[in-house]
């Protein structure tokens, strides 16, 4: 299992984002409706001394229209390193993770009704729980 923090059903894990020599290590909170990949604003941008690669225009949660910029960056969360496309909105706010980071990271995503949400990396462990969730539920339906 991934260590995940659940604050009032908002899900956060620690992602570790590596540039050169800089290192920060910050929580992201999970966010099923972005399919980007990692959000941050640009003070933790400038902190980890990006550099802007494009600007791309998003459409935020509240309506509004931002434009964001662009860069690649190294990250390490769990067992899992790679590399993610990271944009940079605004100054303040929560730092997003996307569903486009779950598939890259090879996070399994677990949603269980009864019992809450489950990131995970573990394949069988995902499986056994979907199987467990899907008898539980056949047994309501008789």
């Amino acid at each position: 299992m991934i260590n995940a923090k659940n604050e009032n059903g908002k899900f956060s894990i620690a992602i570790t984002l590596v540039n050169k020599n800089k290192s920060i290590t910050a929580d992201f909170y999970l966010d099923t409706g972005f399919d980007g990949y990692l959000k941050i604003d640009k003070h933790l941008f400038d902190e980890l001394e990006l550099q802007s690669t494009k600007k791309k225009k998003i459409s935020l949660a509240s309506g509004a229209v931002d434009n964001a910029d662009v860069s690649k960056v190294k990250f390490k969360v769990d067992e899992a390193e790679g590399e993610a496309e990271i944009i940079a909105v605004g100054w303040g706010g929560r730092n997003l993770l996307g569903t486009n980071f779950l598939r890259i990271a090879d996070i399994i995503l677990v949603i269980d009704n009864s019992h809450g949400m489950y990131l995970t990396n573990n394949r069988n462990l995902a499986y056994e729980v979907g199987k467990t969730i899907f008898m539980w539920h056949n047994k309501i339906k008789s």
